[in-house]
């Protein structure tokens, strides 16, 4: 059988340099950053909720978790005239005593005096509380001693962080890192030894901080289950390479993947996925007896490349750029709908986003424009800007240097910077002046591009667009945020979840489930040329995108893609559902009779019918789907007007039904099935028939078979299968 080989080169290399770490001469200074400030966060004087929350603690103010040391450095050694440092009888310093219990400290007892913390920071008094850095950062590993990050529940490892610093030296610095576990019932750490437990099975993100640099280990607690008791011995050579990725991990776990699902189930799943509709009676029975082997691939090529897809995928691009129509109108909405539409049938992915962010004009000039009214302000743009197209949280360093990840104050205010010069108004258009104040500074924060280089700009340049350089690096082949952050969407939306969960939050502290793969598809997806149709046949084309639903699977299983995962319907997709089997459609004020619920611009149109299905504004959740269902929406598929009046129309599917009955006999086994295609994409398992051809049978004779039709079809729309994606 196939087994991965977690020994690393990079897992063999920091064992092998740790089993000889090179220590510092008792005769080299203390160094402040590498040495003080690690242990300074170790203790929790810079956590949030002490001194290094927004206004300190007690008249002492330090960087969250010790992200700006300079600024720290001052705060110890000069304010308050220098008082909590005594050079002279560096024992008496405040900053040794308050931590030690000596002198009255609101954190109470962080340091033990007789520690080595405790002696470490008395030395750095003592030999002149200098800043002077002796090395700088330049690489931080941790990992396993074993090499191997596969343990056995109830069994453990040794955990060892290891830096190299700018003048060569390798540090065992495991006894300076702030260690934290995500999820504190699944791993535990005895940060004295750093003897690492496994509680429980799954996959389990440890994450150790040093200076300012963030790293997360992934930890493999395979289930108990013999590996000898699996049906199915894979090759994983002979696979596409998604499936080597995703059945390679579940072998790591010792677990077996599921069946390939059924053909009614999959041209269901392909039909909503690409659509957003059920396929029709006909198209089901005629895929169901289709006997060609290359039936699967002829469905979704043919799909891919129908008018129904571009209305489906232009709302799911709608929602996910969030169109809003503005106060009294929403021409500049159903403009800027009609762009996406455009650009997704006739650019790439990159060309695209670079029109949107580039954009300038009116809207009658440029619908994209509307991206600049999505919302208001430089700030609230960088964090959009970002968000959709990083995957990146860069809101969280507006105040503070990001604390679980690499962003600084710096990238969040010159993002910012890049786009102050944007006026939002009826023409959005670049101006001669505009800028953003960094907080840190109080001055003019200067243009950056996160996590690169600053923009210079000169002062003959002013009318320059900083947002040409931006989105030159932005979407460029070289830039994996940006197709990382694509591929994660559409892998999200197709598979159920994100390899990156949430998919806006794409960090160092959140590290990809399968981060191959996630690497494969980003750099798949950047050699087509941005082509979103090429990634989602990528997807479809793999075994994990067929398989069965993993019933009853834990949460811990669903991570791994052991089955397809099942997902409420989208409520806009719900509510055409409904409509399509009752036959009855929902009108939408301000729209025309045949508009479909995908096909209207924007969320926020007034509608008892998307309420009642579980649709919900970007304020509320913030999302496409509201997994969520309330007591009223419940209620309102017991007896609301929604269903029962689709089922009562005049031109409902149910009168057409009793008018063929009356017109020609109709079995009563060929109705269920025909019911069952209709709601399902399946027919009836032989229990289900059973029971409903006793129940028509029996009110046969009494005239009441059409109530108890319309109770079969209230009760098959009712349920969870047919308001599921699976």
């Amino acid at each position: 059988m196939f087994r991965f080989q977690l020994c690393s080169y990079l897992g063999l290399s920091l064992w092998i340099l740790l089993s000889t770490p090179r220590v510092l001469r008792a005769d080299v200074p203390v160094d402040f950053q590498s040495e003080v400030m690690p242990m300074l966060t170790r203790a929790g004087c810079n956590a949030g909720d002490c001194h290094g929350s927004a206004v300190g603690r007690g008249g002492f103010h330090l960087s969250l978790l010790g992200s700006s040391p300079a600024r720290d450095f001052a705060a110890i050694t000069n304010e308050f005239k220098g008082r909590r440092v005594n050079l002279k009888h560096p024992g008496e310093s405040l900053v040794l005593k308050k931590p030690t219990g000596y002198v009255d400290h609101g954190g109470g007892i962080v340091l033990d005096e007789d520690s080595a913390a405790a002696a470490l920071l008395e030395r750095w008094i003592a030999e002149g509380a200098r800043e002077t850095a002796q090395r700088k950062l330049v690489q931080f590993h941790i990992g396993l001693s074993s090499g191997n990050s596969i343990i056995a529940k109830g069994q453990g490892g040794l955990v060892r962080a290891l830096a190299t610093f700018s003048d060569g030296t390798q540090l065992d610095v495991t006894d300076r890192v702030t260690w934290s576990i995500q999820d504190k019932d699944a791993l535990h750490l005895d940060t004295t030894t750093g003897e690492l437990t496994a509680l429980r099975s799954g996959q389990h993100v440890l994450i150790a901080r040093f200076m300012n640099q963030v790293k997360p280990l992934m930890v493999l607690v395979p289930f108990n289950r013999n590996p000898d008791e699996l049906a199915v011995d894979y090759d994983l050579s002979t696979l596409h390479r998604i499936d080597q990725e995703i059945v390679g991990k579940l072998m790591q776990l010792n677990l077996e993947p599921q069946p390939r699902a059924s053909s009614a189930t999959l041209v269901r799943r392909v039909y909503l996925d690409l659509t957003g509709q059920l396929p029709t009676v006909d198209a089901t029975r005629d895929y169901i007896a289709d006997t060609d082997p290359n039936k699967y691939t002829n469905l979704f090529t043919d799909l891919l490349g129908s008018r129904e897809f571009i209305d489906y995928w232009s709302f799911y691009l709608a929602r996910m750029l969030q169109i809003r129509p503005q106060a009294k109108s929403d021409t500049a909405a159903r403009a800027y709908y009609q762009w996406i539409r455009q650009q997704l049938q006739q650019q790439p992915y990159n060309l695209m986003v670079r029109t949107l962010v580039l954009s300038q004009g009116t809207i009658e000039e440029q619908p994209a424009t509307e991206y600049y009214r999505t919302v208001r302000g430089a700030r609230e743009q960088a964090e959009l800007t970002s968000e959709l197209f990083m995957g990146v949280r860069l809101r969280c360093a507006n105040c503070h240097n990001h604390p679980l990840d690499r962003w600084t104050q710096d990238d969040y205010h010159g993002l910012a910077a890049v786009f102050a010069k944007v006026r939002q108004g009826a023409r959005v258009q670049i101006v001669s002046r505009g800028e953003v104040t960094h907080p840190a500074t109080g001055a003019a924060a200067i243009p950056k591009i996160p996590g690169d280089r600053y923009i210079n700009v000169s002062s003959d340049q002013e009318n320059v667009d900083l947002r040409v350089p931006f989105v030159n690096w932005l979407t460029s082949p070289n830039n994996s945020y940006f197709a990382k952050s694509a591929v994660n969407r559409i892998w999200s939306y197709l598979m159920g979840r994100g390899l990156v969960n949430p998919v806006s939050n794409m960090s160092e502290t959140n590290p990809a489930s399968h981060t191959a793969l996630l690497q494969w598809l980003a750099d798949d997806f950047v050699d087509h040329d941005f082509d979103i149709q090429h990634t989602i046949r990528q997807i479809m084309t793999s075994d994990a995108y067929q398989r069965r639903v993993a019933r009853n699977a834990s949460l811990s299983q669903q991570v791994f893609y052991r089955g397809y995962l099942a997902r409420p319907l989208p409520p806009e997709v719900l509510l055409d559902a409904i409509s399509d089997v009752t036959g009855v459609a929902t009108e939408f004020t301000g729209f025309n009779a045949t508009t479909r619920a995908i096909q209207i611009p924007y969320q926020d149109i007034p509608s008892t019918a998307l309420d009642a299905v579980g649709r919900c504004t970007l304020e509320q959740c913030g999302s496409v789907v509201n997994a969520e269902i309330t007591i009223a929406q419940r209620l309102q598929w017991i007896n609301g007007a929604l269903i029962n009046d689709k089922l009562n129309g005049q031109d409902s599917f149910l009168r057409q039904l009793q008018q063929q009955s009356q017109n020609k006999k109709i079995s009563v086994e060929k109705l269920i099935q025909e019911l069952y295609v209709r709601v399902y994409s399946r027919l009836p398992k032989q229990t289900e028939l059973v029971f409903w051809r006793n129940q028509l049978t029996e009110e046969a004779s009494t005239g009441k078979q059409i109530d108890i039709i319309r109770d079969l079809l209230w009760s098959l729309m009712a349920s969870r299968e047919f308001g599921s994606q699976h």
